[in-house]
Order: C-alpha cells, then sequence, then structure tokens
C-alpha cells in the first residue's frame, strides 16, 4: 500500500480482508485489500473526505464530504452492476457499449433483466 495524501480516517471492514482510507488532500476514499496492498475501490469527491464507515454486511460503504455529501453504495464491482440493473429502464445500445467499454470484445446485454434496445 501506497499513499502520498495526508489520511484523516481509516476503518476495516466487517470481515477484515478490507480497510479504507480516506485521505484530505486528494478528495478520494479508497478499498484496499489487506492481504495483498492493492487498491481494489476509489471514490473520487468534489472535497475533502472527512469519514467512512462500512455497513454491518460490509456490500456498502458510507462516505461524507466537505463537498456537502454524503453517499452510501455498493463498492464491489458486482454490487455496483446490480444497483446500476436496478436503477436502469434498459440494456446499453451496441454504440454505447464500445462507447463506455471499448476493450471488452464484444457486445452483452448489461443487465440480464432488461430487454435488448432497438437499433
Amino acid at each position: 500500500m501506497s499513499y502520498e495524501a495526508m489520511v484523516s480516517d481509516i476503518v476495516f471492514s466487517p470481515d477484515g480482508e478490507y480497510l479504507v482510507a480516506t485521505a484530505g488532500t486528494d478528495g478520494t476514499a479508497r478499498v484496499w485489500d489487506i492481504a495483498n496492498g492493492s487498491d481494489v475501490a476509489l471514490m473520487a469527491y468534489e472535497g475533502t473526505v472527512n469519514g467512512v464507515a462500512f455497513s454491518p454486511d460490509g456490500e456498502y460503504l458510507a462516505t461524507a464530504s466537505s463537498d456537502r455529501t454524503a453517499r452510501v453504495q455498493p463498492w464491489r464491482p458486482e454490487g455496483l452492476a446490480d444497483e446500476a440493473c436496478a436503477r436502469l429502464t434498459r440494456n446499453l445500445t451496441k454504440e454505447e457499449w464500445q462507447q463506455s467499454l471499448s476493450d471488452t470484445l464484444y457486445y452483452r446485454k448489461t443487465c440480464p433483466n432488461l430487454p435488448e434496445p432497438q437499433e
């Protein structure tokens, strides 16, 4: 783990596998994998991140920032995809897929529960 900014808060996930550090000088909250020291999630803010907390089940991360925002959001990639699919009304078009996920070779439905868009 290497962190260049001043750290203002540190918390461990309920299962002890992850650590969240928030930095006052760079406006981010980062989730670190304790086993290998890599950062696995990054949340950016306009202002200083003042505090963080995991939900009791470890699936959500709550953050408070000096930009007058408080967020509660899933922090794992699979949780973010599930959250997006719960809020969307359709899948991405092939063009949107290529713009957003250009390094992915083939198109697939983003949300299996939603219809494919009409081209």
